[in-house]
């Protein structure tokens, strides 16, 4: 083996093939080392930006993290979990869930629909609902997961006030110094941390408002069904807001009459019309729509005279430039 080794370095050809299979394989390990790094070029120019956006959120996130343990109980927490209960029972009722309903009875909570505090509550909070099993006897962990949930519901307003300011203003650095304004607001920032109330909604708000903007400003949509229309005041303000042709349907003639007036009022005979249906019954099957909206009556009947009546003696008389309501 020691004359073999000897015999190649004396040859001057066995030297030099062996240089060049070395000089191959260095090329070849820079030229792959060159490809990674055109890969991560690649990468970074493509997602970096976006890689950037979610670890400002990630950072923001946390920080809020850090003062959850020294969040109190709010002063109507335990009535807002009260409120979200008397929900669940209305649903374990209508879907006859019987051992559901018996349960949340048992704890002396009446059903939504006959409780004093019907108008509160909000439905973001009704996947929190199976924590409450363990109110009794762990109250101090459905607690902190109640402020969790709380904060998590109020950052996803940041999220979108984040992707709102974006698609506005197109300027990364504006939307990021005006979303930092809006978190660390102090009554935003404080309040994210325990009020299910005030900042969860304004979350949820903000969100309509991003969605609600790019639907009217990219206007994906050209047929749209009001259902329920009433007074077509929802109808109009599509027709007149969108390029969408727009069909309301009530089974109302009173409400249609209206809806025929503002139609007029606002000349949007070649955008709107309005129909005479039972939901679909005049819908035909061969109809297509982008979207269906719906503002249906909602009021119980055993109010509906009284309502009726107090309506009409405060009734208003609007001008020309708004909508009549009926």
């Amino acid at each position: 083996m020691k004359d073999q080794t000897t015999k190649e370095n004396n040859n001057p050809k066995a030297r030099k093939e062996s240089k060049r299979k070395t000089s191959d394989g260095g090329v070849a390990e820079d030229n792959e080392r060159l490809t990674i790094r055109k890969e991560l070029q690649s990468f970074f120019r493509k997602y970096g930006g976006r890689l950037i956006t979610v670890l400002f959120f990630v950072v923001l996130f946390v920080f809020g993290l850090f003062f959850l343990p020294n969040v109190n109980g709010n002063f109507d927490e335990n009535a807002e979990q009260h409120i979200l209960l008397a929900n669940i029972k209305d649903y374990a009722e209508a879907f006859h869930v019987d051992e559901v309903a018996d349960a949340i009875h048992n704890k002396g909570v009446l059903a939504i629909s006959v409780n004093p505090n019907r108008d509160h509550g909000i439905a973001a909070y009704y996947l929190f609902a199976p924590m409450l099993i363990l109110k009794d006897s762990h109250p101090h962990i459905v607690s902190v997961v109640w402020h969790f949930y709380t904060y998590c519901l109020a950052f996803i307003g940041v999220i979108f006030f984040y992707l709102l300011m974006q698609y506005l203003f197109k300027n990364k650095k504006l939307s990021v110094i005006l979303t930092m304004l809006y978190y660390f607001t102090p009554r935003m920032f404080v309040d994210s941390l325990h009020n299910n109330k005030d900042i969860v909604f304004m979350a949820l708000l903000v969100a309509m408002i991003y969605f609600g903007v790019r639907f009217i400003k990219e206007k994906e949509f050209t047929q749209v069904l009001d259902m329920c229309t009433g007074s077509g005041c929802i109808a109009c303000m599509i027709a007149k807001l969108t390029d969408a042709q727009v069909i309301g349907a009530d089974i109302s003639t009173e409400a249609l009459h209206v809806a025929f007036s503002n139609m007029e009022k606002f000349e949007l005979f070649n955008r709107a019309s309005f129909r005479k249906s039972d939901i679909y019954s005049k819908i035909r099957p061969e109809e297509r729509f982008d979207m269906i909206v719906s503002n249906p009556p909602y009021i119980p009947p055993k109010f509906k005279e009284t309502i009726q009546k107090a309506s009409l003696e405060s009734a208003i008389v609007f001008k020309e430039s708004v909508i009549c309501f009926h």
